[in-house]
């Protein structure tokens, strides 16, 4: 029995089990959309956190990172929210021309990208004294200076959005391994 709890096959498991146990608490608790920001970068802080110690204590470490900077994360995540209903209104309305398309195709790729931008830079800002001008300056910057992981993170997104189109319950599957991977496009900018 020692044996097989020390195996790297146990080890695997136990992982994967963790990042299913963290996509389902992230669309439970993103049920009232609104606290999308909010669990986004509770999501990012729990990935950060699992990166320096290993996985585990997932509920805690969850709702403690849900609290941080919660008034930012929360105008996050309306800004998002808002952003995207707007841009699927005016893609649904009646005489939408190919330039058009073009540009509310683009603005929702920048919509996207400011805001994962905005919720990597509440994790990374945990013990900072940052004002709200400064968060939204840095995710402007951040944008522009890290421009294909961001691409990148956008893309990994709508597949997300596709996969999970097709076949909705697949989103409990997938959302931890989204987020694994989401993390490791910006990890790199966090310290």
């Amino acid at each position: 029995m020692n044996q097989l709890i020390s195996s790297k096959f146990y080890v695997g498991l136990l992982k994967v089990t963790d990042y299913v146990l963290l996509g389902m608490l992230w669309v439970v608790t993103s049920l009232p959309i609104i606290t999308i920001g909010m669990t986004s970068s509770a999501i990012l802080t729990v990935l950060h956190q699992w990166d320096k110690t290993g996985t585990g204590s997932i509920t805690i470490r969850y709702f403690k990172a849900f609290r941080h900077h919660t008034v930012v994360a929360l105008l996050n995540g309306i800004f998002y929210i808002v952003g995207l209903g707007t841009i699927a209104f005016l893609f649904h309305s009646d005489g939408l021309t190919v330039p058009v398309a073009v540009g509310l195709v683009i603005a929702f790729v920048m919509a996207t990208m400011l805001f994962l931008n905005l919720t990597q830079i509440i994790v990374s800002s945990k013990h900072k004294k940052i004002t709200y001008f400064d968060f939204f300056e840095m995710s402007v910057q951040s944008i522009f200076l890290n421009l294909f992981a961001n691409l990148l993170s956008v893309l990994v997104v709508y597949l997300s959005y596709s996969i999970v189109s097709v076949f909705p319950p697949l989103i409990f599957v997938f959302a931890g391994g989204i987020w694994q991977l989401l993390y490791r496009l910006v990890s790199r900018r966090m310290k």
